[in-house]
């Protein structure tokens, strides 16, 4: 048992090996340590990384969207490809209901996910209640599986394997900002702890 922050008695459990730990805990978090694996368990600070990664993402998600992905040169012909480009060409060949789930899985989503992590996040961080926050941490969980920008990014690496002995290709300035993204995702998720959150929002 660690008693390492002045507050309430809480109970939370290690996340690596699920040992059911007591800390005292107030609003301005804890951090301890697994006796059992020594995993790091951390409180609001772990929620203030989880902020600051799902801002990043959401600052670069529009970027990665809008600057080609791939640059294809044909002879002298070039072509580029942006996510809505995809989508747009989807559609235009008829594959529409593929083209929608492009759109939404790979932007959308992953954006409404960014700003929600943002805004559950940022009143575990300042300790001040906001208006509907529980309603959508639930929703969270809902939305979790659904974003897919890994794996929008896996599909432009398996276009350009089998496009490299067809013509000369490029990774533009939208893959190294989706890149980017991908990487903040999934750094806020790391970070992201909904324990943190409903301790803060019950005393509220």
């Amino acid at each position: 048992m660690y008693n390492l922050v002045r507050g309430e008695r809480v109970k939370t459990a290690c996340e690596a090996c699920g040992l059911l730990l007591e800390t005292d805990c107030d609003s301005e978090g804890f951090t301890l340590v697994c006796p059992r694996c020594s995993h790091v368990i951390n409180g609001r600070s772990s929620m203030l990384y989880s902020l600051v990664f799902s801002l990043s993402a959401v600052i670069l998600m529009l970027p990665a969207m809008l600057y080609p992905f791939l640059k294809i040169r044909i002879n002298d012909y070039v072509l580029t490809a942006t996510l809505f480009e995809s989508v747009a060409a989807l559609n235009s060949e008829g594959y529409v209901p593929a083209g929608m789930a492009v759109f939404l899985t790979a932007f959308l989503i992953p954006l409404l996910y960014l700003f929600l992590v943002s805004y559950v996040s940022f009143e575990a961080v300042s300790g001040r209640k906001l208006p509907f926050s529980g309603s959508l941490a639930h929703f969270i969980h809902s939305l979790h599986r659904w974003h897919m920008v890994d794996v929008f990014l896996v599909g432009i690496l398996v276009s350009v394997v089998k496009l490299v002995d067809m013509a000369d290709v490029y990774f533009g300035v939208g893959f190294y900002l989706l890149s980017a993204v991908c990487f903040f995702l999934i750094a806020s998720e790391l970070y992201f702890d909904s324990r943190a959150f409903w301790r803060c929002h019950d005393r509220h």
